[in-house]
């Protein structure tokens, strides 16, 4: 199934395949989200069959908008379906941008916008294999 993510070509904000976003290092749009309990950030470690930064630890959760999908709707959708996270009050908190070379060629430039949350230190998780290898 071909995820089609919002990026800017010649200047124009269009649905784009996202590997071919990454490939062709065009600017698109993604979505960070940080969860902290009780003074901790919750991280995790990304599953090891992800094509780009296998194995990284990272933020609760980075990832892109679908075509035309509100950022903080692409938010809620990716933690429970990364985490098994529901329920919690996502602040947004701003957008940053950045342009990074990962691996095997592809490039990571996004127009990120940054979420908030605090939770119960006694969340429950539910890590799903394909998208998280810990916690």
């Amino acid at each position: 199934m071909e995820i089609m993510v919002p990026a800017w070509v010649n200047g124009t904000l269009q649905p784009v395949e996202k590997l071919a976003a990454h490939e062709r290092g065009l600017r698109h749009m993604a979505v960070s989200v940080f969860v902290i309990a009780e003074g901790n950030l919750l991280l995790q470690q990304r599953a090891l069959g992800k094509y780009h930064t296998p194995g990284l630890w990272a933020n609760t959760c980075c990832t892109h908008p679908q075509w035309d999908e509100p950022p903080q709707a692409c938010a809620t959708r990716r933690l429970e379906e990364e985490l098994g996270i529901t329920g919690l009050d996502l602040q947004h908190r701003g957008q940053v941008e950045y342009r990074a070379d990962v691996d095997g060629g592809l490039i990571e430039h996004e127009v990120v916008e940054v979420f908030l949350a605090h939770a119960d230190p006694a969340l429950s998780i539910t890590e799903n294999p394909n998208e998280v290898m810990a916690t």
